[in-house]
Protein backbone atom coordinates (compact mmCIF):
# COMPACT_ATOMS: atom_id res chain seq x y z
CA UNK A 1 0.00 0.00 0.00
CA UNK A 2 1.27 3.46 -0.95
CA UNK A 3 1.96 6.21 1.59
CA UNK A 4 -0.45 8.55 -0.13
CA UNK A 5 -3.33 6.19 0.70
CA UNK A 6 -2.96 6.90 4.42
CA UNK A 7 -3.14 10.70 4.02
CA UNK A 8 -6.49 12.41 4.65
CA UNK A 9 -8.29 13.89 1.74
CA UNK A 10 -7.79 17.60 1.23
CA UNK A 11 -10.39 19.95 0.01
CA UNK A 12 -9.08 21.89 -2.90
CA UNK A 13 -10.91 25.00 -1.78
CA UNK A 14 -9.54 24.72 1.67
CA UNK A 15 -6.09 24.17 0.34
CA UNK A 16 -6.33 27.42 -1.54
CA UNK A 17 -6.84 29.32 1.70
CA UNK A 18 -4.20 27.57 3.70
CA UNK A 19 -1.61 30.09 5.00
CA UNK A 20 2.00 29.07 4.99
CA UNK A 21 3.30 28.72 8.53
CA UNK A 22 5.82 31.42 9.61
CA UNK A 23 9.47 30.52 9.52
CA UNK A 24 10.79 29.61 12.96
CA UNK A 25 12.93 32.36 14.63
CA UNK A 26 16.67 31.90 14.62
CA UNK A 27 17.72 30.23 17.83
CA UNK A 28 19.93 32.23 20.17
CA UNK A 29 23.54 31.05 20.24
CA UNK A 30 26.57 31.55 22.36
CA UNK A 31 29.67 32.68 20.56
CA UNK A 32 32.46 30.17 20.68
CA UNK A 33 34.73 32.67 22.21
CA UNK A 34 32.57 32.54 25.32
CA UNK A 35 33.31 28.83 25.85
CA UNK A 36 36.52 28.22 27.71
CA UNK A 37 39.01 25.94 26.05
CA UNK A 38 40.31 22.82 27.63
CA UNK A 39 43.50 24.51 28.58
CA UNK A 40 41.62 27.25 30.30
CA UNK A 41 39.55 24.81 32.37
CA UNK A 42 42.38 22.71 33.69
CA UNK A 43 42.50 22.85 37.50
CA UNK A 44 40.05 25.69 37.74
CA UNK A 45 36.43 26.35 37.62
CA UNK A 46 35.09 27.00 34.17
CA UNK A 47 35.31 30.70 33.41
CA UNK A 48 31.92 32.25 33.15
CA UNK A 49 31.85 35.44 31.20
CA UNK A 50 29.86 38.13 32.89
CA UNK A 51 28.38 40.90 30.82
CA UNK A 52 30.52 44.00 30.88
CA UNK A 53 29.11 46.92 32.72
CA UNK A 54 28.19 49.79 30.56
CA UNK A 55 30.42 52.80 31.18
CA UNK A 56 28.88 55.69 32.97
CA UNK A 57 29.24 58.86 30.98
CA UNK A 58 30.99 61.76 32.75
CA UNK A 59 28.82 64.82 32.40
CA UNK A 60 31.87 67.07 32.37
CA UNK A 61 33.50 64.99 29.66
CA UNK A 62 30.51 64.87 27.44
CA UNK A 63 29.72 68.52 27.53
CA UNK A 64 31.18 70.10 24.46
CA UNK A 65 32.54 73.62 24.83
CA UNK A 66 30.29 76.18 23.41
CA UNK A 67 31.69 77.88 20.36
CA UNK A 68 31.12 81.52 19.75
CA UNK A 69 28.50 82.02 17.17
CA UNK A 70 29.90 83.16 13.91
CA UNK A 71 28.46 86.44 12.75
CA UNK A 72 26.01 86.06 9.94
CA UNK A 73 26.45 87.94 6.68
CA UNK A 74 25.04 91.42 6.95
CA UNK A 75 25.44 91.44 10.72
CA UNK A 76 27.23 94.66 11.83
CA UNK A 77 29.40 92.53 14.08
CA UNK A 78 30.69 90.71 11.02
CA UNK A 79 32.23 93.86 9.55
CA UNK A 80 33.59 95.31 12.78
CA UNK A 81 37.43 95.03 13.07
CA UNK A 82 39.82 95.87 15.85
CA UNK A 83 41.25 99.40 15.56
CA UNK A 84 44.83 99.41 14.25
CA UNK A 85 47.54 100.99 16.35
CA UNK A 86 48.82 104.20 14.80
CA UNK A 87 52.18 103.84 13.08
CA UNK A 88 55.01 105.74 14.77
CA UNK A 89 55.92 108.91 13.03
CA UNK A 90 59.22 108.85 11.14
CA UNK A 91 61.92 110.84 12.93
CA UNK A 92 62.80 114.10 11.35
CA UNK A 93 66.22 114.09 9.65
CA UNK A 94 68.96 115.82 11.61
CA UNK A 95 70.85 118.63 9.95
CA UNK A 96 74.48 118.76 11.03
CA UNK A 97 76.47 121.97 10.88
CA UNK A 98 80.01 122.19 9.59
CA UNK A 99 82.18 120.53 12.19
CA UNK A 100 85.24 122.24 13.69
CA UNK A 101 88.59 120.48 13.65
CA UNK A 102 91.66 121.37 15.72
CA UNK A 103 94.47 123.31 14.11
CA UNK A 104 96.65 121.18 11.88
CA UNK A 105 93.89 118.75 10.86
CA UNK A 106 92.36 119.22 7.41
CA UNK A 107 88.94 117.59 6.91
CA UNK A 108 88.55 115.06 4.12
CA UNK A 109 85.17 115.57 2.38
CA UNK A 110 84.67 111.84 1.74
CA UNK A 111 85.42 110.82 5.32
CA UNK A 112 83.33 113.62 6.79
CA UNK A 113 80.43 112.61 4.54
CA UNK A 114 80.54 109.04 5.85
CA UNK A 115 80.81 110.37 9.39
CA UNK A 116 77.72 112.54 8.96
CA UNK A 117 75.82 109.66 7.36
CA UNK A 118 76.60 107.39 10.32
CA UNK A 119 75.55 110.08 12.78
CA UNK A 120 72.17 110.47 11.08
CA UNK A 121 71.67 106.69 10.93
CA UNK A 122 71.81 106.44 14.72
CA UNK A 123 70.23 109.80 15.46
CA UNK A 124 73.25 111.36 17.17
CA UNK A 125 72.71 114.93 18.21
CA UNK A 126 74.95 117.60 16.66
CA UNK A 127 76.43 118.52 20.07
CA UNK A 128 77.39 114.93 20.76
CA UNK A 129 78.76 114.57 17.22
CA UNK A 130 81.12 117.53 17.70
CA UNK A 131 82.24 116.16 21.08
CA UNK A 132 82.98 112.75 19.55
CA UNK A 133 84.98 114.44 16.81
CA UNK A 134 87.00 116.39 19.38
CA UNK A 135 87.78 113.18 21.27
CA UNK A 136 88.89 111.49 18.06
CA UNK A 137 91.11 114.44 17.16
CA UNK A 138 92.77 114.38 20.58
CA UNK A 139 93.38 110.65 20.30
CA UNK A 140 94.86 111.12 16.84
CA UNK A 141 97.19 113.91 18.01
CA UNK A 142 98.36 111.73 20.90
CA UNK A 143 99.05 108.86 18.52
CA UNK A 144 100.88 111.20 16.15
CA UNK A 145 103.09 112.55 18.94
CA UNK A 146 103.89 109.06 20.21
CA UNK A 147 104.72 107.85 16.71
CA UNK A 148 106.98 110.83 16.03
CA UNK A 149 108.82 110.33 19.33
CA UNK A 150 109.34 106.63 18.57
CA UNK A 151 110.70 107.45 15.11
CA UNK A 152 113.14 110.01 16.46
CA UNK A 153 114.31 107.63 19.15
CA UNK A 154 114.93 104.86 16.60
CA UNK A 155 116.74 107.23 14.22
CA UNK A 156 118.84 108.64 17.06
CA UNK A 157 120.00 105.13 18.00
CA UNK A 158 120.93 104.45 14.38
CA UNK A 159 123.01 107.65 14.17
CA UNK A 160 124.74 106.67 17.39
CA UNK A 161 125.73 103.38 15.75
CA UNK A 162 127.12 105.31 12.75
CA UNK A 163 129.24 107.51 15.04
CA UNK A 164 130.63 104.45 16.80
CA UNK A 165 131.61 103.04 13.39
CA UNK A 166 133.35 106.31 12.51
CA UNK A 167 135.38 106.28 15.75
CA UNK A 168 136.52 102.72 15.05
CA UNK A 169 137.30 103.36 11.36
CA UNK A 170 141.03 103.11 10.53
CA UNK A 171 140.92 106.26 8.37
CA UNK A 172 138.53 108.43 10.38
CA UNK A 173 138.79 107.26 13.98
CA UNK A 174 141.43 106.57 16.57
CA UNK A 175 144.11 109.08 17.45
CA UNK A 176 143.89 110.73 14.02
CA UNK A 177 140.19 111.49 14.27
CA UNK A 178 140.57 115.26 14.57
CA UNK A 179 143.03 115.44 11.66
CA UNK A 180 140.76 113.31 9.46
CA UNK A 181 137.71 115.39 10.29
CA UNK A 182 139.67 118.56 9.47
CA UNK A 183 140.28 117.24 5.97
CA UNK A 184 136.60 116.30 5.67
CA UNK A 185 135.57 119.83 6.70
CA UNK A 186 137.87 121.40 4.11
CA UNK A 187 136.24 119.35 1.37
CA UNK A 188 132.80 120.29 2.64
CA UNK A 189 133.57 124.00 2.50
CA UNK A 190 135.24 123.66 -0.89
CA UNK A 191 132.52 121.62 -2.63
CA UNK A 192 129.37 123.01 -1.05
CA UNK A 193 129.05 125.90 -3.52
CA UNK A 194 130.52 127.42 -6.64
CA UNK A 195 130.03 130.89 -5.16
CA UNK A 196 132.77 132.90 -3.51
CA UNK A 197 133.46 132.03 0.10
CA UNK A 198 131.37 134.29 2.37
CA UNK A 199 129.02 135.50 -0.38
CA UNK A 200 125.24 135.46 -0.04
CA UNK A 201 124.89 132.47 -2.35
CA UNK A 202 127.61 130.62 -0.49
CA UNK A 203 125.82 131.17 2.82
CA UNK A 204 122.55 129.96 1.28
CA UNK A 205 124.15 126.80 -0.12
CA UNK A 206 125.81 126.09 3.20
CA UNK A 207 122.51 126.39 5.05
CA UNK A 208 120.85 123.94 2.63
CA UNK A 209 123.66 121.44 3.22
CA UNK A 210 123.31 121.77 6.98
CA UNK A 211 119.55 121.19 6.71
CA UNK A 212 120.24 118.09 4.64
CA UNK A 213 122.74 116.77 7.18
CA UNK A 214 120.40 117.42 10.11
CA UNK A 215 117.42 115.77 8.43
CA UNK A 216 119.14 112.68 7.11
CA UNK A 217 121.91 112.27 9.63
CA UNK A 218 124.35 111.80 6.73
CA UNK A 219 126.96 113.84 8.59
CA UNK A 220 127.39 110.85 10.93
CA UNK A 221 127.49 108.15 8.25
CA UNK A 222 130.96 106.63 7.80
CA UNK A 223 130.52 106.13 4.03
CA UNK A 224 129.79 109.83 3.43
CA UNK A 225 132.68 110.95 5.64
CA UNK A 226 135.16 108.54 4.03
CA UNK A 227 134.17 109.87 0.60
CA UNK A 228 135.04 113.45 1.60
CA UNK A 229 138.22 112.26 3.28
CA UNK A 230 139.38 110.57 0.07
CA UNK A 231 138.55 113.72 -1.90
CA UNK A 232 141.04 115.61 0.26
CA UNK A 233 143.86 113.52 -1.19
CA UNK A 234 143.15 114.94 -4.63
CA UNK A 235 141.94 118.46 -3.87
CA UNK A 236 144.07 119.59 -0.94
CA UNK A 237 146.94 121.98 -1.77
CA UNK A 238 150.49 120.72 -1.44
CA UNK A 239 151.80 120.92 2.05
CA UNK A 240 153.98 123.88 2.92
CA UNK A 241 157.70 123.08 3.35
CA UNK A 242 158.87 122.81 6.93
CA UNK A 243 160.35 125.97 8.45
CA UNK A 244 164.21 126.49 8.29
CA UNK A 245 164.97 123.66 5.88
CA UNK A 246 168.54 122.32 6.01
CA UNK A 247 171.17 123.12 3.33
CA UNK A 248 171.55 120.39 0.69
CA UNK A 249 174.86 118.58 1.10
CA UNK A 250 175.94 119.08 -2.53
CA UNK A 251 175.21 122.76 -2.76
CA UNK A 252 178.09 124.73 -4.40
CA UNK A 253 179.73 121.72 -6.06
CA UNK A 254 180.33 121.56 -9.79
CA UNK A 255 178.62 118.73 -11.60
CA UNK A 256 180.90 116.36 -13.43
CA UNK A 257 178.75 116.43 -16.50
CA UNK A 258 175.29 116.03 -17.78
CA UNK A 259 175.67 112.27 -17.85
CA UNK A 260 176.15 112.22 -14.10
CA UNK A 261 172.79 113.86 -13.60
CA UNK A 262 170.95 110.98 -15.22
CA UNK A 263 173.00 108.01 -14.08
CA UNK A 264 173.01 109.03 -10.42
CA UNK A 265 176.79 109.64 -10.17
CA UNK A 266 176.41 113.36 -9.54
CA UNK A 267 178.07 114.49 -6.30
Amino acid sequence: MAIEDNLPAVDPAAAATVVEPAAPAAPEFTPHTDTPSLLQGVGAEPVVKTPAAEPVADPAATVEPTKPEEPKPGDPAATTTEPLAPEPAAPEPITYPEFTLPDGLVPDPTIMGKYTETLGKYGVKPEAAQELLNMHAEAFKTYQAQTLAAQHEAFGKMREQWRNQVMSDPQLGGSGHQTAMGAVARMRDMLVSNAKLGSEQYVKDTKELNDFLATTGAGDHPVFLRMLHRAARYLDEAAMPPPNPGVPPNIGTKPKGLRSIYNGTRT
